[in-house]
């Protein structure tokens, strides 16, 4: 087939590209033949007219996506393979010298670009064709403003490549330390590990000294992802330093170390369920995994299906040899072997595998330490930091002095985005609902709209939201009025699941169908709410089906990949001790002692089946002791298999000794083990196509910023808005990873002044030494004097609550309209309440090592102080879902959990569980109980709380005794007979029998709480101390982010003779106990006033006091309020149950029977069954005495039976006679 024919008929079916590439990488010769048709003629009107077009097609924005961007590297790899390719040079030449057509030039740009990018490492011929200065000025002058702007892209990148050379002075810390940070392995290495000095970093705007366009962004690049690794690096360390010997093995700890041994070669899932995978090696565990030991098949099956986080996938280890640790490894966590105690590992640092497989298979012993530590978040943006990358808003992002003039984006060309902008600017009650086609009419106040018009207008947008501005709401709109009135992707993005999913809701509300949007992630950790949305449902539930010439494609990969992997479990069986003494013993016999060999040799049988696939069997028996089993005829070597036991082992040591693994065939292993898992890799990216087909039919990508960074098809998408939620808790490295080429906007809506993101604290702000790796981006623009807008009204607090924040944080903040006149607080003197004591925080002694400063803190009196003010606010009619308890510290919260455990069930965030079993506050999350975001207490209301209230207002019975009841109308009836009622002999309900359900309370860290709200907050602070040391409370936004979750009421327990003394950080703690005084809010305990008897007032100072003045949620007064049975009032102690109408009264009464005989007894809630009833003792005579005449009749009637039989008898008689 000629070229012009071959290229023409893949052109014919340019509507449908993606299959047409589909075909060319699945076809055996399909590359082989465009890359012929591309070298046949170098001449410029042949590629003008022939390999324009083609190269034009390629370009179509959907192949960059397809397979992962695999498809389209594989074709451009073809047409400019190798370096000296005739059609590359040849274009090179024409673009050069202006010999070839505007097209033909830009698809050189194209191209040459693409080459510079989609690899990190760059060949050096294209490098210097970049550089060639002539091709520059001819790329920069060109009339296509598209080739004019590939020009100027393929510069910037050029120049930060030449950036990137290494100085002479430079000197290398440890085998992975680099002068170009690409060419470090984001998996630590071993040197790294067991070094203590800190890796080469930058700080953080250090990239500004720069004068260089090009070294600054390739500084900026360096020093987050320098930084960010350092991240990962410290809590790798962290995790193995703790970790404890194979002896001290602790059940769901979350490091383990175990002595285990090499059981051979993992390719595919031993369960048959997740098919093929990348070779990985197998472990066998020689003491069993802890968890598993009391557990039969079944039951470790089980176990293993259930604790997802036992043994996590991709989780890292470190493998010892010989005592030395050896390799950082990663687990596959295959369930199957798993049951069997065999654990699966991937060596991921390609560099030094050859070197570790050599130390692993020459060890004499073996040991894995399992950190529990997993990349999710770090790996997938510390490799997109590392791949060549141009940066989008690079004005904005690294230039000073341009931030009060922020450009306009390019969205603003649109009309409809225009008119909303101009009618929001001149009219004040703008009504947006006809203009963004919403549901119900919405106008904004002036904040507001100023935040939408800087969201809409800016190419980067920054909206600053305090706490209860609805922020969220203004970035619904936001990707409202994108969506409706362009054709745009948008790309919405946030740090947490639990963030994203709500935005997502806040996105539907405001009018997006949710069949316009994709989420990606698991369902595990998504909220159910969203579930349709997810792009593994959206899998299942779609009509797509594969290219037949995909899915032939994937077959003969995955075909040949398991073909490889057959050629590479024989390899490895070469690399084992016994494949190693075989090939020693082999040496032997070739100089002249074949017995060895000849005796453990498995041959073929004569038709040419063998009795076992294991090659090994005859030496291991032997090495075991037995005798050659299946191979009967080998005892014939008698001088081999009649060695005892002793001998054997002297031989084995002696033959291990000699025995070494080789290099040659480490590499052939290698070289294979490459080659499957490229086999693999490319099936996996053909089917991808269904990913990619779907996320390409939406216009709302919706993800995690780790996500935005693992999913190469967010980046082949290339949205044209990106939205992040919650910015001011999203580190900058995660951002800057969710940006490509062509993004128009960039529009940031969060609070910088609440918590920051969680990092290592030695790279932290509050640390101090610069490298400020918790400063979002949000922020250092904030900072920087970047012009943002900040929403001013508040409808979450209420006013008592909003004048803390206020002061401290926010003083342009207004309340809402309807955050005023709200109900005070029942049982209580106030709204805002600070509990003041001096009782010190627990001496605990825990090994620093292991556990951090926010796992060690608690206070004993105040976990007990927070239950007793939980359950008075429950004894307050309050439902249990309108009540959170707070805490800064870990330890205090496991404190909290331990005290409420015996009276009302604990609940805790999932993050929460799993940062108190990473520090090892709990073995196992089983211990407290959990619960998923979308199952929260503000929406699952339960009658638990109801419940309690039952049981605190119970009636309790009054004896007739009391109530003079021996006296009735007068008469004394003491010596009466008495009837009771069933009631009565039951006696009063047992506390038992009334017991219901349990309340369940949400108590939380303070950070893990930041976007939430309450009813009502109880914060237990914790720190009380001589020395003044409160830690990390130091900083004002965690104050801030405590003080600002109430709605309705706020009590704080906490000794403020410590804050004030604070080392550090006592001018805003001293503040806000100023704000307090003055606002009557400082207490010696807690001020409450029993709501049935206002007079009655107490301050409780210790848990005692709770019982001692107020047992039942009132005062000590009787309650006396009149019971459902309008009669008797309620004679217990006063307690907070307004309607008694419902209460069963217990008094008891009596009455005389009608006929004056019996004393009738029963309680007062039963006198509608007595009413108009008759004595029961009298109906018992009575049936008596009717029981007696009928005996006595029955008796006559016997008699006069047995005379009439006489009389019978006697006339019978008589006539015989």
């Amino acid at each position: 087939m000629s070229a012009q024919v071959f290229l023409s008929a893949t052109l014919s079916r340019r509507d449908n590209p993606i299959s047409v590439v589909e075909e060319l990488v699945a076809s055996q010769h399909g590359l082989e033949n465009l890359h012929l048709a591309f070298n046949q003629d170098t001449g410029a009107d042949y590629i003008d007219k022939t390999l324009q077009p083609v190269l034009s097609w390629l370009q179509y924005p959907a192949l960059k996506s397809a397979s992962n961007g695999l498809y389209l590297s594989r074709i451009i790899q073809a047409l400019v393979e190798p370096p000296t390719s005739k059609f590359w040079n040849a274009l090179y030449e024409n673009v050069k010298y202006e010999t070839v057509s505007e097209q033909s030039m830009q698809c050189f740009a194209w191209l040459l670009l693409r080459l510079l990018t989609q690899s990190p490492k760059v060949r050096p011929s294209d490098m210097m064709i970049a550089k060639d200065t002539l091709l520059r000025r001819v790329l920069a002058d060109s009339s296509d403003p598209t080739t004019c702007d590939l020009g100027q892209r393929i510069r910037r990148v050029c120049d930060e490549r030449e950036s990137e050379k290494a100085p002479r002075s430079f000197q290398a810390q440890h085998d992975n330390d680099f002068y170009d940070f690409r060419e470090i392995s984001t998996i630590p290495t071993i040197q790294e590990l067991l070094t203590d000095d800190m890796s080469r970093l930058l700080r953080s705007v250090e990239f500004y000294d720069e004068t260089s366009v090009p070294k600054r962004r390739r500084k900026y690049f360096e020093s987050q992802y320098r930084l960010y690794r350092q991240d990962f690096l410290e809590e790798v360390k962290e995790a193995y330093h703790k970790a404890p010997s194979a002896e001290e093995n602790q059940p769901d700890a979350s490091t383990m170390t175990y002595k285990v041994e090499l059981a051979g070669l993992s390719c595919e899932d031993a369960s048959k369920k997740h098919g093929q995978h990348p070779w990985a090696l197998k472990l066998k565990c020689l003491g069993g995994l802890t968890e598993l030991q009391d557990l039969n098949h079944e039951e470790r099956q089980k176990y293993i299906a259930e604790e997802t986080d036992f043994i996590l996938d991709q989780s890292l280890a470190v493998l010892h040899a010989d005592g030395k640790p050896i390799a950082i490894v990663k687990v596959v966590r295959e369930a199957a072997l798993l049951a069997n105690s065999i654990i699966c590992i991937q060596i991921p640092n390609r560099k030094s595998t050859q070197e570790e497989l050599f130390s692993m298979f020459n060890a004499s012993t073996l040991e894995i330490v399992l950190l529990g530590v997993a990349g999710f978040a770090h790996e997938p943006v510390l490799n997109r930091l590392q791949k060549p990358t141009e940066l989008p808003f690079e004005e904005e992002l690294l230039h000073k002095g341009v931030h009060n003039r922020p450009r306009d984006s390019a969205t603003l060309e649109n009309q409809g985005i225009e008119k909303i902008v101009q009618k929001l600017g001149s009219k004040s009650d703008f009504d947006l609902q006809e203009a963004l086609g919403l549901r119900e009419a919405v106008t904004l106040d002036p904040s507001q709209t100023a935040s939408l018009i800087a969201g809409l207008k800016q190419r980067v947008g920054l909206v600053q939201g305090p706490p209860g501005t609805g922020k969220s709401f203004i970035g619904a709109l936001a990707a409202k009025a994108v969506h409706y009135h362009t054709d745009e992707k948008i790309l919405v993005i946030c740090h947490t699941n639990q963030a994203l999913d709500q935005f997502i809701q806040d996105i539907i509300k405001i009018g997006v169908d949710r069949s316009e949007i994709v989420r990606l992630g698991s369902q595990e950790r998504t909220d159910p709410a969203n579930h349709s949305m997810l792009l593994s449902k959206l899998q299942s539930a779609g009509n797509r089906h594969h290219n037949s010439d995909t899915m032939k494609f994937v077959r003969r990969s995955e075909t040949d990949a398991s073909t490889e992997a057959e050629d590479l479990k024989d390899l490895y069986l070469g690399l084992t001790q016994l494949g190693q003494m075989r090939d020693h013993l082999n040496g032997m016999a070739m100089q002249g002692d074949g017995k060895y060999s000849l005796a453990f040799d498995i041959s073929l049988e004569t038709d040419g089946i063998t009795r076992v696939n294991d090659r090994h069997y005859l030496i291991r028996r032997w090495v075991e002791g037995n005798d050659p089993g299946l191979f009967p005829e080998k005892k014939k070597y008698s001088a081999v298999w009649d060695l005892p036991s002793s001998r054997r082992k002297e031989l084995v040591d002696e033959w291990k000794s000699k025995s070494k693994i080789s290099n040659e065939k480490l590499s052939a292993f290698l070289e294979k083990a490459k080659r499957h898992d490229e086999l693999l890799t490319q099936a996996r990216s053909a089917k991808g196509q269904l990913d990619e087909q779907i996320i390409r039919s939406k216009r709302i990508i919706a993800c995690t910023t780790s996500g935005a960074a693992k999913y190469g098809q967010v980046q082949s998408e290339a949205p044209g808005v990106i939205i992040v939620e919650e910015a001011g808790q999203v580190l900058e490295s995660h951002i800057v990873t969710a940006l490509n080429p062509l993004a128009k906007q960039l529009i940031m809506i969060g609070d910088h002044k609440q918590l920051r993101p969680f990092i290592n604290y030695k790279l932290s702000v509050e640390k101090g030494d610069g490298y400020d790796l918790n400063r979002s981006m949000f922020e250092r623009l904030i900072l920087q004097g970047y012009t943002h807008q900040v929403l001013a009204q508040q409808h979450r607090m209420r006013p008592e609550i909003s004048n803390l924040v206020r002061h401290l944080t926010y003083p342009t903040l207004i309340d809402a309209p309807k955050t005023q006149g709200r109900p005070d607080l029942l049982g209580h003197s106030s709204n805002v309440i600070f509990v003041d004591h001096e009782h010190r925080e627990d001496r605990v002694d825990l090994d620093k090592r292991k556990v951090n400063e926010r796992a060690s803190k608690r206070n004993t009196f105040e976990a007990q102080m927070a239950l007793k003010t939980v359950k008075y606010l429950l004894q307050q009619n309050y439902d249990s879902s309108s009540i959170v308890v707070l805490t800064p510290y870990l330890g205090q919260l496991k404190r909290l959990q331990e005290v409420f455990e015996e009276e009302v069930e604990a609940v805790l965030s999932n993050s929460d569980v799993t940062n108190l079993e990473k520090n090892g506050l709990i073995k196992h999350k089983s211990e407290v109980n959990p619960f998923e975001r979308w199952k929260s207490l503000n929406n699952a209301r339960t009658t638990a709380a109801h419940g309690d209230k039952s049981s605190s207002a119970k009636i309790h019975s009054t004896t007739s005794e009391q109530l003079g009841a021996d006296t009735i109308d007068g008469l004394n009836h003491s010596k009466l007979p008495v009837v009771e009622s069933e009631a009565i002999k039951r006696g009063a309900p047992k506390a038992k029998q009334r017991r219901r359900k349990r309340p369940k309370i949400q108590i939380s860290t303070i950070d893990n709480y930041q976007g939430q709200e309450s009813d009502i907050v109880v914060a237990s602070l914790t720190r009380s101390n001589p020395e003044g040391e409160i830690g990390f409370l130091s900083g004002p936004e965690r104050l801030n982010v405590l003080l600002s979750r109430a709605r309705d009421a706020l009590i704080m327990i906490g000794d403020s003779s410590t804050f004030k003394n604070a080392r550090q950080g006592k001018e805003f703690w001293t503040q806000l106990f100023q704000l307090l005084e003055d606002g009557k809010h400082m207490y010696q305990g807690l001020p409450v006033k029993c709501q049935n008897h206002p007079q009655n007032t107490s301050i409780l100072q210790t848990p005692e006091d709770f019982d001692e003045k107020c047992p039942e949620g009132g005062c000590l007064e009787p309650c006396d309020q009149l019971l459902g049975c309008g009669i008797h009032q309620c004679a217990s102690m006063c307690h907070h149950v307004h309607d008694h109408s419902g209460i069963v009264c217990h008094v008891v009464m009596e009455k005389v029977c009608d006929r004056g005989k019996h004393l009738q007894r029963y309680e007062c809630h039963e006198s509608h069954e007595k009413s108009g009833l008759s004595c029961g003792l009298c109906e018992e005579e009575d049936e008596a005495e009717e029981v007696t005449k009928e005996d006595e009749a029955e008796e006559v009637a016997k008699e006069d039976r047995r005379n009439a039989e006489f009389h019978e008898l006697m006339r019978d008689q008589g006539a015989r006679h």
